[in-house]
């Protein structure tokens, strides 16, 4: 019908003016358009014409925190994917999350809350594509902090309830976001940089020769405590990775200002506290095994648990004292 062609054209042409303004706002963020009848990228090996192509027009954009380029401070990442149907520009586009980084599962959801808010606030008058772009890069920057735990010394990373919080420095590591007390990191770094060493002495400088001849590619010294991933020196360049400790994953000199620091914060405590009462509440069922309370008992080589009595376990040590074993059955007498 010519009116649903010209109505077709109209929402192309819409479409079409949409994605260039955001080509245009988006030079530098990793915007990735296909549009829909675009040849597939994997498509060499499709055995029909809609398998080749695009059938739906797709957005994807890289969303970090505005943080004036400096990408030390970018503890959050994703891709926002933005797909639009048939019936866009009449109904709002599907919006999802992917290579998420630095977001745990309750950020995400707030993330996804606000971009299907800005979904259901759409109007067709309007266009969308770039309001769902602003809502993912001001929420990130909103919600732009590091979180859980440091996998070493298991302190939180960041309290945001304590004002004092940057009291204890953190670092990010560049490709995989997880964070780490710069203290513990820079601590472990030393250790395993020791332990490669020492063990590519040990294998010799003829291993590493023959190895670099045959082509083959040197293992990566130190991997993501979290995530296993190498960790190249780009990714640590920001790190101050040397130290007064001895490289052995001893206490450094400012370690036990950390572990204070950490200690202190608000989240630290209320652990402790949940702590503490989960082991009242397992001392008072008998399910803990004081300090001490294996003093005295001794075993002789060939012993077995069940020879020994019960001995109740005082202050003063105690010795353990075999029981008795009640006297062997009588033998029956052999016949004339």
């Amino acid at each position: 019908h010519p009116s649903r062609r010209g109505a077709m054209a109209d929402a192309a042409a819409a479409i079409e003016e949409e994605l260039e303004a955001l080509e245009a706002l988006y030079p530098d963020d990793g915007l990735v358009v296909r549009r829909a009848g675009d040849a597939r990228e994997d498509g060499s090996g499709a055995s029909t014409a809609d398998e080749k192509t695009v059938r739906h027009t797709t957005v994807s954009l890289d969303v970090a925190p505005r943080t004036l380029d400096d990408e030390t401070q970018q503890y959050v990442r994703a891709t926002l994917c933005i797909t639009l149907g048939d019936d866009y520009p009449a109904a709002p586009p599907t919006v999802r999350l992917s290579n998420v980084r630095g977001l745990d599962d309750t950020r995400q959801a707030e993330v996804r809350r606000r971009l299907d808010d800005a979904c259901r606030d759409f109007s067709s008058d309007e266009p969308v594509l770039a309001l769902l772009c602003e809502t993912a890069f001001e929420t990130l920057t909103e919600l732009n902090r590091p979180d859980g735990d440091c996998a070493f010394c298991l302190a939180p990373v960041a309290d945001a309830d304590d004002a004092d919080a940057s009291a204890v420095p953190f670092i990010k590591l560049m490709r995989c976001y997880h964070c780490f007390h710069e203290n513990c990191f820079a601590r472990w770094w030393r250790w395993r940089a020791a332990a490669a060493a020492e063990a590519s002495a040990e294998r010799g400088a003829h291993h590493e020769a023959a190895s670099e001849s045959e082509g083959k590619a040197r293992p990566p010294t130190h991997l993501c405590p979290v995530c296993r991933v190498a960790i190249e020196d780009e990714d640590v360049r920001h790190v101050k990775l040397d130290g007064d400790g001895d490289g052995d994953g001893g206490d450094d000199s400012d370690g036990g200002e950390t572990a204070v620091a950490a200690a202190g914060s608000t989240s630290e405590r209320a652990r402790r506290a949940r702590f503490e009462a989960a082991m009242a509440e397992q001392r008072a069922k008998g399910g803990l095994i004081e300090e001490g309370a294996g003093e005295g008992f001794v075993f002789t080589p060939g012993a077995r648990a069940s020879d020994f009595a019960t001995v109740s376990v005082s202050s003063a040590p105690s010795v353990s004292v075999p029981a008795p074993r009640p006297p062997p059955p009588p033998r029956a007498r052999a016949g004339p």
